[in-house]
């Protein structure tokens, strides 16, 4: 971009690689690769405690790190570049753009049925990102995004993904999220029993605390509900 100061170095895993051993690491560092964004040191720091921070310590006019041609240069490899691009897109506009590209545009021009299927996709995959989005508004400090992106993960979960990110949350100590999360799953168990029951197999690999927490939410939900239709009996036989 004209004018940016500063370079966002995205780190991206190209391939898996075998498992084990010096020839799988050197396997895995040859297909790892970096995706550029260019930046503006005053957005940044001016709309995340985090990038204030760190071009405070490391931008191209504190010293102490190598620049390129006068642009601080900062990597991330622990957030996926869809994620890095909602970010930025976020701190420069003030709003929440997952999976909007220009690509998918024209293709939602189109009007075919592969460009449907495609923008169903890409929605879907969009949908996706918002857990490691909450994830990294925090990491950020953008309690603003954060909130954007809780409430949009709220509205747009589905039995066939609430499971992934329950764990999702549950590992990265997400707690409003698995909240919100918990809620949503035990309400609608047998839901995901019926059309995603695949999806349950990931507690498995979890603490078995995790699918007993599951089990109660899905307890208290149907004990609720139970009250709620003994309420409405009784309404029903106070008018007669």
């Amino acid at each position: 971009g004209q004018g940016a100061d500063v370079h966002i170095r995205v780190v991206v895993q190209r391939g898996g690689g075998a498992e084990g051993g010096t020839a799988a690491a050197a396997a895995a560092a040859a297909s790892t690769s970096y995706v550029t964004l260019p930046a503006h040191s005053a957005v940044l720091g001016g709309r995340s405690e985090w990038f204030r921070a760190h071009l405070e310590r490391w931008g191209p006019h504190a010293g102490g790190r190598a620049c390129e041609a006068d642009a601080a240069v900062i990597t991330l490899s622990e957030h996926p570049l869809p994620v890095v691009g909602a970010l930025l897109r976020f701190l420069y506009t003030g709003h929440v753009v997952l999976g909007a590209s220009e690509h998918g545009q024209q293709q939602q021009q189109g009007g075919d049925a592969d460009a449907d299927a495609s923008t169903a996709a890409d929605e879907a995959a969009a949908c996706g990102l918002l857990p490691q989005m909450v994830r990294a508004a925090d990491f950020f400090m953008l309690p603003r995004l954060r909130a954007a992106c809780l409430g949009l993960a709220v509205r747009a979960m589905t039995p066939g993904t609430c499971v992934s990110w329950l764990v999702y949350a549950h590992e990265q100590r997400l707690g409003d999220l698995k909240a919100a999360v918990l809620g949503y799953a035990g309400a609608r168990y047998d839901d995901i029993v019926a059309v995603a029951p695949h999806t349950l197999d990931a507690l498995r690999e979890q603490p078995a605390e995790l699918a007993l927490e599951l089990l109660d939410a899905s307890r208290r939900a149907q004990g609720s509900g139970s009250a709620q239709e003994g309420d409405e009996r009784g309404a029903k036989r106070a008018r007669v």
